[in-house]
């Protein structure tokens, strides 16, 4: 059990790694307040040596305080690390807190942070090739709501084939380019309609294949350390492309035929809220207001820096 997170400060041309058993969930609450509580949350965490690093099983998110370079590069966050549309509004908002500083998302996850402060990355992988299995088939999942990626496919035909799928976009392209055998043989859709599927959530990946032009473009949201380059090898001799999180990628691909679901920006801000403050018993924002409101109840001028 724990949610395991590796946190590293670098002061000085020196970095420090830290390890922390359940902040994984939490990281991007624990850190969202400036760099100096992130660096005095961190610095709580269990100082570690290099045998503390966390491997691509373990890791569940991660990040780097760059004091020196004033860079901050974060995965995590058990709602943050599957929904982009809420990742993206919440890195803008994190910016704005942390100004003047670079704010990373780490896509690759651990070995993202691995490559950062050159501990190399083959340290922090798994050798378990057992973890990465691929599937033998497309069909859909049990149910529509249980939608987790979409793939796509241009046939040789020039005809757009669409499959809502279950799992994730690796073990799907893990299969190469058999993959065309398992679209030949199983029932596509002509659209996907996943805001009327999804409610509030969101895919968490997608792919799409043209066979004619020997080309693979994917999505996704969570952290895929060292997955391109696995994927990669398997599709040699294709033009492989990973967008990263860039889901639109695909929406070009498909000319609409899959539409996502589009909450407005009120929502995805009042569920950041809720994210943001329901594991902190006192926010450091809560407090500021707390203190603030007193002290104009006194008749004192009050004025709050920007941050």
């Amino acid at each position: 059990m724990g949610h395991r997170a590796n946190l590293i400060i670098i002061e000085n041309h020196e970095w420090s790694l830290y390890y922390s058993h359940w902040c994984a969930n939490t990281i991007t609450s624990d850190l969202f307040w400036g760099p100096q509580h992130a660096v005095n949350f961190t610095r709580k965490q269990s100082e570690v040596d290099e045998s503390g690093w966390l491997d691509d099983i373990w890791a569940e998110g991660a990040a780097v305080i760059d004091c020196d370079h004033r860079v901050l590069l974060l995965y995590g966050g058990e709602d943050i690390l599957y929904d982009v549309p809420l990742r993206r509004i919440y890195l803008e908002m994190l910016r704005r807190v942390w100004s003047e500083w670079d704010i990373r998302w780490a896509c690759e996850g651990i070995a993202e942070i691995a490559d950062y402060v050159e501990y190399h990355r083959s340290k922090v992988l798994s050798t378990d090739e057992d973890m990465h299995t691929s599937v033998d088939s497309l069909s859909p999942p049990e149910q529509r709501d249980w939608t987790d990626i979409v793939g796509s496919f241009r046939d040789a035909g020039n005809r757009l084939r669409l499959f809502p799928l279950p799992g994730d976009v690796e073990s799907y392209l893990f299969a190469g380019p058999n993959l065309e055998v398992l679209c030949d043989r199983s029932i596509s859709m002509e659209n996907i309609p996943l805001d009327e599927w999804l409610g509030d959530s969101f895919p968490s990946g997608g792919f799409h294949v043209d066979l004619t032009a020997m080309r693979v473009d994917y999505w996704t949201a969570k952290d895929v350390p060292n997955i391109p380059r696995k994927i990669s090898e398997i599709w040699r001799g294709w033009n492989v492309m990973w967008h990263r999180d860039e889901f639109e990628s695909q929406l070009d691909a498909t000319a609409g035929r899959i539409r996502f679901p589009n909450r407005t920006r009120k929502m995805l801000e009042q569920r950041l809220r809720e994210i943001l403050l329901r594991d902190c018993e006192r926010s450091p924002v809560k407090t500021i207001l707390e203190i603030t409101d007193k002290l104009r109840k006194e008749g004192k001028d009050v004025q709050i820096n920007p941050l």
